[in-house]
């Protein structure tokens, strides 16, 4: 007996448009490369994003007898945290720089009259994070929290 398969219609994005939606607009939308680097600077808006119980999380998971299975849930745990975070620094229109261990750099870049605006956007959006995210209580009894700081 045979089964078919649906047929897969065209994406309703071109590459382009989704890979640009992963990326920095810094990148995005930065001048095509001269011969020569050059340096340039941009206003905003930095976010950081440091999540504490990480490591102690981490090292509950080591002492365990099944490293493979406890090391995948350990990332699925992390994963399903930090999405959640990053999806609302996007919705806030932040960018996602770099997730790098424990710890979300993101950039809201401005025009120098839209400053002020923004840092209230971001701060809103800081608060909001730590109100959602602020303390994640995992299975296991090691809570994760959230360090949030931000510059200008």
């Amino acid at each position: 007996m045979a089964t078919s398969e649906p047929e897969a219609g065209p994406p309703l994005w071109p590459v382009e448009a989704r890979l640009a939606a992963l990326l920095p607009d810094l990148l995005v939308f930065r001048k095509p490369a001269e011969s020569e680097p050059e340096l340039s600077t941009s206003q905003g808006v930095l976010l950081g994003v440091h999540v504490t119980g990480f490591t102690a999380l981490m090292d509950r998971f080591r002492l365990t007898c099944k490293p493979e299975h406890d090391m995948e849930k350990l990332a699925h745990i992390f994963s399903y945290y930090i999405s959640d975070i990053v999806e609302h620094v996007l919705c806030f229109g932040g960018d996602i720089l770099n997730i790098t261990g424990n710890v979300l750099l993101a950039l809201w870049t401005v025009e120098q009259n839209q400053l002020s605006d923004i840092i209230t956007l971001v701060a809103k959006c800081s608060l909001e994070i730590q109100e959602k995210f602020g303390i994640y209580h995992t299975t296991e009894g090691q809570d994760l929290q959230l360090k949030i700081g931000s510059s200008s």
